[in-house]
């Protein structure tokens, strides 16, 4: 299917070259693989905020304080309720996805985080807590050189009001959400926009990708991912024995079909 779904996946990928056949790549760069968290900013909370607008968008996601975490960067489209977030990373030679993709799904109101070396997708959990949201005016400020209004959305908790997101709306944006600070989650995360472009992106972009497998979770998706690493990194090392004996490998990335030990002499 020709959308941005498989241009991201779950997991970040660094590669250590390329050689070879693609099967032997796509090994390699599966054992290369490392777990990253879901992007929890696609909840009711935030999905409201962009009502039924179709759009796409430059996001920078900071959390906690900046300069205390690397931003994750990527682009957010947006279509009739629905959000697809990919994020920036580079591909594989191969086309092997090497970043993170997510899918907010607006008629079920449920999230996907999305998962292309394994073929795979899982519900995102939701830890948002239900109910109204109460809003509350919080006067005009500037971002970057734009011109904004500022809300804060609290929910009711028994007799309490918690603060969950503080929005930064773009009055020459039709009201845009230029900034939204979560405020109700660990460590606290932010979203920054810029490059809004106000036009319908492809309606199977937020389809969920045909022939990929439903896992019942995202700790089940990344425990078969951990399964094949575990598996592919067995295999390699019992051939190195069979090809070279019983050798220490000092990195793992650096194979015995990929580079074979130099020779001393004749």
């Amino acid at each position: 299917m020709k959308k941005v779904h498989l241009a991201l996946a779950l997991f970040a990928l660094v590669f250590a070259g390329c050689a070879g056949n693609p099967d032997r790549q796509f090994s390699k760069d599966l054992t290369s693989i490392t777990p990253i968290e879901p992007p929890t900013f696609l909840n009711p909370d935030v999905a409201g905020l962009f009502g039924q607008a179709n759009f796409s968008a430059r996001v920078e996601v900071q959390k906690g304080v900046a300069g205390t975490h690397v931003p994750l960067a990527g682009q957010l489209f947006g279509r009739d309720g629905s959000l697809f977030f990919t994020a920036d990373e580079p591909r594989a030679k191969h086309g092997i996805s090497t970043g993170v993709s997510a899918l907010w799904d607006g008629a079920t109101q449920t999230a996907y985080l999305l998962n292309d070396p394994l073929q795979g997708y899982a519900p995102i959990r939701n830890a948002s807590t239900n109910g109204p949201l109460e809003i509350v005016p919080a006067g005009e400020e500037d971002i970057g050189n734009e011109h904004c209004r500022k809300i804060i959305m609290n929910r009711r908790v028994a007799n309490d009001l918690l603060p969950v997101l503080v929005v930064w709306r773009g009055v020459a944006q039709h009201d845009f959400p230029l900034k939204i600070e979560m405020t109700n989650t660990p460590g606290a995360v932010t979203l920054t926009f810029t490059r809004v472009r106000f036009e319908a992106p492809p309606a199977d972009t937020f389809a969920l990708p045909n022939g990929f497998k439903k896992y019942d979770s995202t700790d089940a998706m990344l425990s078969e991912l951990v399964r094949r690493r575990t598996g592919l990194l067995s295999g390699r090392a019992a051939r190195r024995r069979d090809r070279y004996g019983d050798t220490t490998v000092n990195d793992e990335n650096a194979g015995p079909m990929d580079r074979p030990p130099p020779r001393t002499g004749y």
